[in-house]
């Protein structure tokens, strides 16, 4: 009968304790070196709120609480390469409210963006491009663009306050039938 060894098993607690003796000190030294320019790349986030204002598509023109109620949850991850450039994982939930011309409310769904991109700090704001598609439910073949225009404000040490401004321009279609369509929205939230 054979005996089944985990990966502890096989490299031994010898050889994890050598493991890690010669990782700790680096782990160590990268902690107390965060804010010299030589510990770069970090890791950070944000966490917000999205909501589209007005949407603009070859088959008209639709506004918020007019025609439609949409709020997303903004949740990504970004690695930090530099004091100047950054690349941005972001993932956005939205939930879709859809009016009838009377205002009642006619259709729900819901679809994630996925909108991975560049950041580039100017100093008084930061400025980026994401492409990004959305995944859901009936959601047609697309792909897009997003240039974003962000401001930070500091609440405390590596915690920032945000307001940003998301210019998505989407090309959808499905077979034989194609468009296009722009939807500015505001963010807002908290980065770290």
């Amino acid at each position: 009968m054979g005996c089944r060894k985990g990966w502890v098993g096989t490299v031994g607690l010898a050889g994890m304790a050598a493991l890690l003796t010669g990782a700790l000190p680096q782990l160590a030294s990268a902690e107390e070196g965060k804010g010299e320019a030589g510990s770069w790349p970090r890791v950070g986030g944000h966490w917000g709120v999205a909501l589209p204002l007005v949407s603009f598509t070859d088959e008209g023109t639709t506004g918020i609480f007019a025609d439609f109620l949409t709020v997303g949850i903004a949740p990504g991850v970004t690695v930090k390469l530099n004091e100047k450039w950054s690349i941005d994982f972001e993932f956005i939930a939205f939930s879709r409210w859809q009016f009838e011309n009377d205002g009642t409310p006619a259709r729900a769904s819901t679809s994630i963006v996925v909108d991975p991109g560049v950041v580039y700090d100017f100093g008084p704001f930061s400025g980026g491009l994401r492409t990004a598609v959305q995944v859901g439910p009936g959601v047609p073949f697309n792909l897009g663009l997003v240039p974003i225009i962000n401001k930070g404000f500091a609440i405390h040490d590596g915690l920032k306050w945000f307001v940003e401004l998301d210019l998505p321009f989407f090309v959808t279609g499905v077979p034989g039938d194609g468009g296009v369509s722009f939807t500015p929205l505001i963010q807002t939230g908290v980065a770290f």
